[in-house]
């Protein structure tokens, strides 16, 4: 079996497989599990223990995106980063003697609150 864990330097890759999301419309709470994705995301999260941290996704669409993040929080169990863009913010949380990593993205779509989250294997 392999070891689970993973290193705080270098790069860090997580595979997000299945994607849970919800919405609040017309004063209702509102929310889906998807099926597993047939090309899961891939997120690259480069120089983690740098100063200027990046993050690569590999989508379903097979598009790959860059973006900047800032580390908001390090220690020898987690590693925390924060994007934010000009319409959505997204939390990513590494656990690294788990392996695994969350990220919760928070969206205003055409007014309508939408929250996306997902527990992903890293390596």
């Amino acid at each position: 079996m392999l070891s689970t864990s993973i290193s705080k330097y270098g790069d860090i890759t997580c595979t997000f497989e299945q994607v849970t999301q919800a919405s609040y419309e017309n004063n209702m709470l509102k929310y889906s599990i998807n099926k597993p994705e047939k090309s899961p995301l891939v997120f690259t999260f480069r120089n983690v223990s740098g100063d200027n941290p990046k993050l690569s996704v590999f989508d379903a669409t097979k598009t790959i995106s860059e973006y900047d993040l800032v580390k908001v929080d390090e220690s020898d169990q987690k590693i925390v980063f924060v994007e934010s863009l000009s319409n959505a913010n997204t939390l990513y949380t590494i656990f690294l003697d788990e392996g695994v990593a969350l990220y919760s993205k928070q969206v205003s779509v055409l007014g309508i609150p939408v929250a996306t989250t997902a527990l992903g294997a890293c390596k």
